[in-house]
């Protein structure tokens, strides 16, 4: 066992859950799910068959309305970030997309396809410091996309498209058009090059931060602690580096938790590190006055950082959303999902008093966690998967969470 891992149970997830059959055969049968760990669960108000009828419905109304061919190349797909004007595609987005399609390889007979035209936008639009990583943003110019605001990275975007490229790998093999394995390299290692602060083991905001940087050197998105990616670049690669990244990351994880958001479990949207100790970030420190509280960024954490332990069986995660999961299921809203609001402070009060799906939908995921979260769990699905489409980044975070919660989500 590797020096600080604590005990995973076996690769369950490469283990078929009996399904009725539907799509194209990749490598997996058509409709594939994968076995979590012992004691995760399903929602209980639909059988499985019904639950990824559910997920395919969402996931198609999503391509059908977020994907869209490049002006300048008909080869090329982007993520559209939902507006007419202004920036028109993200690298956020394309990671979505990515993941998505790649994990939705043996239900979609075109995810090949797709897959591939968006991973052909993701490498033309590179950054200035590497060809590996992607600008963080592109906006219409004369029916051109054209990079925006800084021709920089956006740490998210290429952790979610290297984790994309390493799923590729497995589902279809790397000896077609593109090397899949070998792409996915390519962007991992220029992460460790290029984003990773070498001297803390953290990731930084992306390429644009240097390590000695006195604002934003030890800065992070508390977001970006996507454990199961982690571990899935050190496990494709060997670089032991990855795996100081992914431990120094659950130190973060649970000391935040435990010195700021004990009762919560939330996380705030920026974390920095001042002396020895990892806090919340102040208001203003990159995006707004929010930045210290639970927002649009951290939103995503009830499914990040659940997803090693359903697909890994890591349990250091487990305090974190435990308490969670007991606070938004009995204090903040009294067990009705609409009373999921659209941010917090860490000590759980509203932001925003209206409901927000981009926050509903991850704790579905982090619902699946424990028996105990059944009826909470119910009543989230229920919620989530009857949703109309609505905005970009909220439909994004719904269909990825309605994919981890049916059993769709692969470690590679």
């Amino acid at each position: 066992m590797l020096r600080g891992a604590h005990p995973v149970f076996p690769r369950l997830k490469r283990t078929v859950v009996l399904l009725l059959a539907a799509g194209q055969l990749g490598l997996y049968p058509a409709s594939s799910a994968f076995a979590y760990v012992p004691g995760a669960i399903t929602p209980a108000v639909v059988n499985q068959s019904q639950m990824l009828n559910q997920v395919d419905a969402a996931y198609a109304a999503w391509k059908t309305r977020y994907l869209r061919t490049d002006p300048q190349d008909a080869s090329r797909l982007y993520v559209w970030f939902g507006s007419e004007t202004g920036k028109q595609v993200v690298s956020e987005g394309q990671g979505f997309g990515m993941l998505a399609v790649a994990q939705m390889a043996a239900r979609d007979p075109q995810a090949r396809a797709t897959f591939d035209a968006l991973f052909r936008y993701y490498r033309a639009h590179p950054t200035l410091a590497s060809p590996w990583l992607m600008a963080w943003a592109q906006s219409l110019s004369d029916n051109r996309l054209v990079d925006t605001d800084g021709q920089n990275s956006a740490t998210d975007g290429d952790l979610d498209a290297a984790y994309g490229l390493l799923l590729a790998d497995q589902v279809w093999g790397s000896t077609g058009t593109i090397n899949y394995r070998d792409e996915a390299h390519k962007t991992i290692n220029a992460l460790m090059d290029k984003v990773v602060n070498q001297s803390e083991w953290t990731l930084k905001l992306g390429d644009w931060v240097g390590d000695g940087d006195a604002t934003y050197g030890k800065g992070l998105r508390g977001s970006d602690l996507m454990f199961n990616h982690l571990r899935a670049f050190h496990e494709a690669t060997g670089d032991a580096r990855w795996r100081a990244v992914l431990d120094k990351s659950y130190v973060i994880a649970d000391s935040v938790f435990r010195n700021y958001g004990p009762n919560t479990g939330l996380l705030p949207d920026f974390i920095v590190k001042q002396g020895t100790d990892f806090r919340p970030a102040p208001a203003g420190f990159l995006e707004g006055a929010n930045d210290g509280n639970y927002s649009w960024n951290n939103c995503r954490v009830p499914w990040r950082l659940s997803l090693d332990y359903l697909l890994n069986g890591d349990t250091r995660a487990l305090p974190l959303l435990q308490a969670l999961n007991r606070w938004v299921s009995t204090t903040a809203t009294g067990g009705d999902p609409n009373r999921i609001y659209g941010g917090y402070t860490l000590d759980g009060q509203a932001l925003n008093p209206y409901f927000q799906m981009a926050f509903a939908a991850p704790f579905a995921v982090s619902a699946t966690i424990d028996s105990g979260n059944q009826t909470w769990l119910n009543a989230l699905w229920t919620r989530i998967a009857a949703a109309p489409v609505n905005e970009y980044y909220s439909d994004s975070i719904r269909l990825l969470s309605m994919m981890a919660v049916a059993g769709l989500w692969q470690q590679p």
